[in-house]
This record gives C-alpha cells, structure tokens and sequence, in this order.
C-alpha cells in the first residue's frame, strides 16, 4: 500500500480485515512466514530490467536471477514476475493490445520501441529459463491471468 505505515503488524491487519490477499511488499522486510497470520502474500516480483540492460545482458541476467531469487526465498508461493512496470513506460506496450495500430511518431521513437520489444522478449525469456514457477504479468497488477 503506497504512503501507509511500514509496519507489517499494522498493515497485515488491514489487509486481512480489507480482503486482501496479496501486495506488493518492497516497502517492508518481513517474509512471506512474517505475514502469514494476515494470509497476506506478495503479488509479483518487481521489474528487475532496464534498457541499458541490452548493452550487458549477462550481466544483467545474472543480477535478475540474485533479484528473483531473493524474493522467492522471502515469498516462496509468489508466482507472478513483472514485465515492465505501469510506470516504466507509457508506450511501452504494443498498442494493437488496444485495438490500435503502432506508427512510430519518428526514428528515435521507432529505435526505442525496438529496444523496448528486444528487452522484454529477453527478460521473459530470462524470467521463463530462471523462474520455471513464476508467470510472466505486464504491468504492475494484481489482475493477473487465470
């Protein structure tokens, strides 16, 4: 929950009494074993990628993985990994998702929005090869695909 409290026993609370099952819990240091009196989990991983990613991709897979797997041995049951993130890039989801058609607004645009397909085919596949239980989720949601 942005700008609340960073005290899980406050939080947890809250959560359970709201109905909520999961969230996303970077703001605080407890474990999934921490929140269980609440039966709250953690939503999704976080977006562990950047485009300057694409200049050192070991480098960034391996940094991936530490992140993933850090949280999956916080949050053992979490199966979803976040590809991009709602506030990582207003364009970068394809707009035929939306019913519309891609025309770049110019080269720099279009240079981009290759960069931004190269990165996150890479991170999914990354994220498939490093994290067999996890779903890939675009975006930062907790309405996550069946």
């Amino acid at each position: 929950m942005h700008y609340t409290t960073r005290e899980a026993s406050i939080a947890g609370p809250l959560f359970f009494k709201a109905g909520m099952r999961r969230s996303t819990f970077l703001w605080t240091k407890e474990t999934e074993a921490d929140l269980a009196p609440w039966k709250v989990g953690h939503n999704q991983i976080s977006w562990p990628f950047r485009l300057t990613d694409l200049k050192n991709w070991p480098a960034a897979e391996a940094r991936a993985e530490k992140t993933i797997g850090d949280m999956l041995k916080r949050f053992p049951h979490c199966q979803y990994i976040d590809l991009f993130h709602e506030s990582y890039n207003p364009g970068a989801y394809p707009p035929e998702l939306y019913g519309q058609k891609y025309v770049a607004k110019d080269a720099a645009q279009a240079e981009r929005d290759d960069q931004l397909n190269e990165l996150g085919l890479k991170a999914a596949k990354s994220c498939g090869r490093n994290s067999r239980s996890s779903r890939s989720s675009a975006g930062n949601s907790a309405a996550h695909p069946a």
